[in-house]
């Protein structure tokens, strides 16, 4: 078990040529902790924790260096709740990695109060199937969801379409079904990105996403017939 509470560490780099090694490089490690005043996840601070299975991202984090998770191949699920992090770059590194490159992550939990999603913050997790971004997301950045190729849904919640970055969504495809609310269907239908989507579905207020009936079944009065 790891408590981490440095508020602002220094990036981490892994060069296995000069025998260079982040501080719990292929430890055995299952539950790794950052403190609530964190502003800063260093680069490599996790790699290669192979036995780490869940990691939540504590609001007062604004910023996140490249291959912070990778490798941790038992990584499954992320409660992301950074409220405003900076988008994700190369700041210790000769090549760019995303910080989940090569994990197992198929759930990806926003938080409610998350106004940004970082540049790179999901790229490459090809085990997504479904995401949900919150109503507070207002801003979406470059390639956040890139190559996350298996989504098969999403749901937006914000009555207005957040702004998204160059190639946010590239690679997940265009013919999904992605959930907004009612009122603001018409907006998504107009807002660059979100336009591309062909089947941007209405929700209604009580959150139920509409269901597709087979031709047999049909809604009349309110019923099923």
């Amino acid at each position: 078990r790891v408590t981490w509470n440095a508020i602002h560490c220094g990036d981490f780099v892994y060069d296995s040529s000069t025998m260079t090694y982040p501080p719990f490089y292929n430890s055995p490690v299952t539950d790794f902790t950052w403190g609530e005043q964190v502003e800063h996840i260093p680069a490599f601070v996790c790699y290669k924790m192979n036995r780490l299975t869940k990691v939540s991202i504590p609001e007062s984090v604004t910023s996140m260096g490249d291959m912070a998770f990778a490798h941790c191949t038992a990584l499954t699920q992320v409660n992301w709740n950074a409220v405003n992090c900076g988008d994700i770059a190369n700041n210790s590194s000769g090549s760019f990695y995303p910080p989940f490159y090569n994990t197992s992550v198929t759930h990806f939990i926003w938080g409610e109060q998350v106004v940004h999603i970082p540049a790179y913050s999901c790229y490459g997790m090809n085990r997504l199937t479904k995401m949900t971004l919150p109503e507070s997301v207002t801003s979406i950045g470059e390639y956040a969801f890139g190559n996350c190729s298996t989504l098969t849904e999403m749901t937006a919640l914000g009555i207005v379409p957040p702004t998204a970055g160059d190639f946010a969504f590239e690679a997940v495809s265009r013919e999904i079904p992605v959930y907004v609310p009612a009122s603001a269907l018409a907006a998504y239908q107009t807002a660059d990105t979100w336009s591309e989507f062909i089947h941007l579905q209405a929700i209604g207020t009580t959150g139920l996403q509409t269901p597709t009936l087979p031709e047999n079944i049909i809604i009349n009065g309110g019923q099923l017939h």
